[in-house]
């Protein structure tokens, strides 16, 4: 899974793979790549609290106590670790729609599962106008819950999943038209 994070308006694209181990994670940026141990200690509606362990080496792992508040409508979260705290927005490919080819497709946007997960909340129905960087899907996934966002204005074309669902990275969610906004 990719996403871009923004820390003191610095972009990071971040790439997190999970291995074959339990609870281990790649995670890269910057072309650093660091194996991870990831163990959420705590979760609430407010955030979740997590001990992360970074195996630089079986002798010297590194341990971080991380606290990760929700996402906002705006895509930011607090973060704490280790007790020095800051504000993290996420967008990029974890919250936002692509658009389907080139010539007449370009009118459509479709939101595809950024990750495996499940569907928590749809927000929107067929017909409803949204705004840009409106919330419209909410998919839990890695026990966080993700509210994915459409990038431009337009009206929802089509809904393809419902609230419970499972779905796969990739997995077509809805269509955005903004043809009709145009006129």
């Amino acid at each position: 899974m990719r996403i871009e994070v923004e820390v003191n308006g610095k972009v990071r694209e971040v790439t997190l793979e999970k291995t074959l181990r339990p609870a281990r994670y790649l995670v890269s940026w910057d072309d650093r790549a660091f194996e991870v141990d990831a163990q959420v200690m705590e979760q609430s509606q407010h955030g979740m609290r997590l001990s992360l362990v970074h195996l630089a080496s079986a002798e010297d792992p590194v341990s971080r106590k991380v606290y990760c508040g929700t996402v906002d409508r705006a895509g930011s979260m607090f973060v704490s670790v280790d007790g020095t705290s800051f504000q993290a927005t996420i967008n990029g490919s974890r919250n936002s729609i692509r658009a389907v080819g080139g010539g007449s497709e370009g009118d459509g946007t479709r939101l595809t599962a950024p990750m495996p997960g499940k569907v928590v909340r749809v927000l929107v129905e067929p017909g409803d106008k949204v705004e840009a960087r409106q919330p419209v899907v909410v998919v839990e996934a890695m026990k966080m819950e993700n509210e994915l966002t459409v990038e431009k204005a337009g009206a929802i074309e089509e809904v393809r999943v419902s609230e419970g669902e499972s779905v796969e990275s990739g997995q077509l969610l809805l269509v955005v038209n903004q043809t009709e906004l145009k006129e």
